[in-house]
């Protein structure tokens, strides 16, 4: 498994064990579950153990999510 995270043209993503995923969005209920969404389909997908956090600066292991509250009854995704 590859130690670093790299988005390459081909929009390929190479994920790290210490994978993150943060928010730069007010915390909500929505962001909440939305958030842990992504991190189980993401462990899923890779066998890692994915954290979420809230507002920390970017870094090279975190993939930000761009999510507007929503009061939407739909489980959809918010923009990676």
């Amino acid at each position: 498994m590859p130690k670093f995270v790299q988005v390459e043209h081909s929009k390929c993503l190479f994920l790290s064990n210490d994978f993150s995923i943060t928010s730069n969005q007010k915390p909500s209920k929505y962001l909440e579950l939305a958030l842990n969404r992504y991190s189980k389909y993401i462990s899923s997908l890779t066998g890692l153990s994915i954290k979420v956090h809230q507002n920390l600066p970017p870094s090279k292991n975190t993939l930000t999510i761009d999510c507007s509250s929503s009061n939407s009854g739909e489980d959809t995704y918010p923009t990676l």
